[in-house]
């Protein structure tokens, strides 16, 4: 199989818009070839679709994947997260799929293009999160200001409780602390066994009591049990900025990783989406930067 054969998909409703637009601009400008984009329709309004359209995007309007779900079960936009182990069935004839959310954007394509090559002989290339902690200086749509907190010894706590509440002890012990291998960016070949697993295991976990992060965690199972062979890739593939925030290097004008001043390649925004802008730390400096999140165009 070859990755050259490739789909990049993303799931978005009216509210995810300009998020998605977001997505769709800045894989136009980062990557050196025309991708192939495509998206999960989950509600947008005519005046989107026609938008999308005009840039050479896909849309789709997936159902449920599984005949028992339903929109009394779910909201409508976890379509995406059911849609997520078929790809290759809503979108069938890629060699390579490459899923990322749409509060992600693209800032450097070297790490996404590693991901993509390393999804060969059926392994899932795939970043493992890691909580380093959060305490910084945001700003609100209306200009206020706050402190933004993360505590990564509670925010492992609450995993820990949501794997206890949907799967039990046996389950929650053996895979709850363990980090997450996040499922918002990954990439896998078309003919990958993954798929059939992780389909399997998430029907197997919808009839457990419903939590919106199920999705991925049916594929934590299928990794750590060894139903799905993984490749992880390294923190910019997928840097999610409710776990770490990354520094500005003034140099390059671009987000870096902080421990090694590399550039990052996908910027996972996660529950920072809505903020105007962010103190940021300097790359090697004590200076911050005031900065917008989200892609610049």
């Amino acid at each position: 199989m070859s990755a050259q054969n490739r789909v990049i998909v993303s799931g978005i409703d009216s509210g995810y818009f300009d998020l998605g637009m977001g997505l769709v601009q800045s894989i136009r400008k980062a990557s050196p070839r025309t991708e192939t984009i495509a998206l999960l329709d989950l509600g947008l309004e005519s005046e989107q679709v026609r938008a999308l359209s005009e840039m050479g995007v896909l849309l789709l309007q997936p159902g449920w994947d599984y005949p028992f779900m339903n929109d009394e079960r779910a909201p409508r936009w976890f379509r995406a997260m059911t849609a997520r182990p078929h790809l290759p069935k809503h979108l069938p004839g890629f060699d390579t799929y490459v899923w990322i959310d749409s509060d992600a954007w693209v800032q450097d394509w070297a790490p996404v293009e590693a991901l993509v090559q390393a999804a060969r002989n059926g392994h899932v290339a795939i970043v493992e999160e890691r909580m380093q902690g959060i305490n910084i200086l945001v700003e609100e749509q209306d200009g206020s200001q706050r402190r933004f907190s993360l505590d990564a010894a509670l925010a492992q706590e609450q995993n820990q409780a949501e794997w206890k509440r949907v799967f039990g002890d046996p389950i929650a012990d053996a895979i709850g602390r363990l980090p997450y291998f996040n499922s918002g960016v990954f990439a896998l070949e078309g003919a990958s066994p993954a798929w059939s697993a992780w389909s399997k295991c998430l029907s197997d976990c919808l009839h457990r009591p419903f939590g919106k992060m199920v999705e991925q965690q049916a594929l934590n199972i299928c990794i750590r049990r060894g139903d799905v062979a993984v490749c992880p890739q390294d923190i910019a593939a997928n840097f999610l900025l409710t776990n770490q925030i990354p520094a500005w290097d003034d140099a390059t004008q671009r987000f870096v990783v902080p421990e090694t001043g590399r550039s990052v390649g996908i910027m996972h925004l996660c529950d920072l989406k809505r903020l105007k802008t962010i103190l940021f730390p300097g790359h090697e400096t004590d200076k911050g930067h005031l900065l917008s999140p989200r892609f610049a165009g």
